[in-house]
């Protein structure tokens, strides 16, 4: 009994972490639901890479690029160039984001970009950026990491 109760606990444990790998970032779960297609094209920024760029020289000295990167975890770009229809993305994407209302709360809307955001407590977890530039450009960015509410304003002036 004792050595079923202890196989099951060591079960639970290694289980626990690889679930909580698996939680996808709005990007991950529309490229799954949207990405059969050759029109999209995902790019990831990692974690090691947001790592790396924050050691550049050119970072270093520069306080508010600094503050801004150390807050993000990895970034996802979605887009697709020059396609017909991506104004059909653009909806989609708002639609999925609608889908997972308890999940993502709309943060703000103008023209034709759309800014959905994640929170744990008072700390932005992901933030998400649909843009339809014109009929036949759009992109999709997905920032994950602890971001505040001035890292939003901070974006949303680029």
């Amino acid at each position: 009994m004792k050595k079923f109760l202890f196989t099951l606990i060591l079960l639970m444990i290694v289980a626990f972490p690889s679930s909580a790998q698996q939680e996808h970032d709005f990007a991950a779960h529309f490229m799954e639901t949207y990405g059969n297609t050759e029109e999209l094209t995902c790019t990831t920024v990692s974690p090691q890479m947001m790592e790396r760029i924050i050691r550049l020289k050119e970072v270093e000295g520069d306080d508010k690029n600094l503050q801004v990167l150390t807050q993000i975890k990895s970034i996802r770009i979605i887009s697709c160039g020059q396609y017909s229809e991506a104004g059909v993305f653009y909806k989609k994407a708002g639609m999925l984001a609608r889908e997972n209302k308890k999940r993502y709360k709309r943060y703000a809307e103008k023209d034709d970009t759309a800014i959905y955001i994640r929170r744990r407590g008072r700390l932005i977890v992901e933030l998400v950026v649909i843009r339809l530039k014109d009929e036949k450009n759009f992109s999709l960015l997905n920032f994950t990491g602890n971001m505040s509410d001035k890292f939003i304003s901070q974006v949303m002036n680029i």
